[in-house]
């Protein structure tokens, strides 16, 4: 009897050890996933403001402003 009840509760606390492990573990790769996304976010936001950031220089940039202005020599010969 005193055999069975050890084995009784011996089984109901590794039960209770297999759910709160795979618990963790969830909960550990929610977490994983979440700092991975917010990282790639922020990533994001960087590489967005990088490219704003040089289409203004580009667009600001006395080369292009010339090439604008200034017609084609090629395309004048064709006309």
């Amino acid at each position: 009897m005193l055999f069975l009840l050890t084995a009784i509760l011996t089984g109901i606390v590794a039960v209770v050890l297999v759910k709160h492990a795979k618990r963790s573990t969830w909960q550990q790769n929610a977490t994983a996933l979440s700092g991975g996304a917010h990282v790639g976010a922020s990533a994001f936001g960087t590489l967005q403001s990088n490219l704003r950031v040089q289409a203004s220089q580009l667009a600001a940039s006395l080369e292009l402003q010339r090439a604008v202005i200034t017609p084609d020599e090629i395309l004048i010969s064709k006309l």
